[in-house]
């Protein structure tokens, strides 16, 4: 095992952050829109576009449910990275993450492992994150980050083997840790080791098919 490659949601922090980021994207959208980088602007007129909704907060209200339903269509995960991000780096924002992932971190980072993260949310997001966790600033153990904008839908074993391809590792020598069984087949199928998180309000596992643990003290 060369290489860890970790989801977030559920995993490294409590499934409540997804609640935390879409209070967040609602409550400040649209204030973030009136200041927006042109990028973000542009992502929202094409919603607005497809969407023929007339106002921000008929935009923004739109998302919230489309991403809650877990339509994860890039553009409406990337116009919420843009408010999230804002969120971490104004203080708005901060997000717990379990006590033991920035011991293991720390310990498979000392013995040569390279760790990854894999999200839907955008890799700006994640960097925020971590930087400014309940935990301390852990960018300094990541060696890099993976969103679904760029590698592809997280229940495809393709993106998986993008992930290899990317970071110039054998799927077989990548660790993926996730707490859906979804992501995890996907993962296996493309020739990754899998392990199955469970943590506190984690949905219940279906069939059981996978190695669980409860810590990354455990792998």
């Amino acid at each position: 095992m060369k290489t860890i490659l970790s989801d977030i949601n559920g995993t490294t922090c409590p499934t409540a952050i997804a609640k935390d980021f879409m209070a967040d994207f609602l409550a400040n959208g649209e204030s973030y829109l009136s200041r927006a980088e042109p990028k973000a602007l542009a992502i929202y007129e094409a919603i607005k576009r497809e969407t023929g909704l007339a106002s921000p907060k008929e935009v923004l209200t739109f998302i919230k449910a489309e991403l809650e339903k877990r339509n994860f269509k890039p553009d409406y995960l990337s116009l919420a990275g843009f408010v999230n991000v804002e969120g971490y780096r104004t203080g708005r924002l901060q997000t717990e993450v379990y006590p033991d992932v920035p011991v293991a971190f720390r310990d498979w980072k000392k013995n040569g492992k390279g760790i990854y993260t894999y999200s839907n949310g955008c890799v700006a997001l994640q960097e925020q994150l971590f930087r400014t966790s309940t935990q301390g600033d852990l960018t300094y153990l990541i060696k890099g980050y993976f969103d679904s904008v760029e590698i592809g839908d997280k229940n495809s074993p393709d993106s998986y083997k993008r992930i290899g391809d990317s970071i110039k590792v054998a799927p077989s020598e990548i660790t993926f840790l996730s707490d859906l069984e979804k992501e995890l087949e996907a993962a296996d199928k493309a020739g990754c080791q899998v392990k199955l998180v469970v943590r506190p309000g984690n949905k219940p596992v279906e069939n059981g098919s996978y190695q669980k643990i409860t810590s990354f003290a455990q792998v």
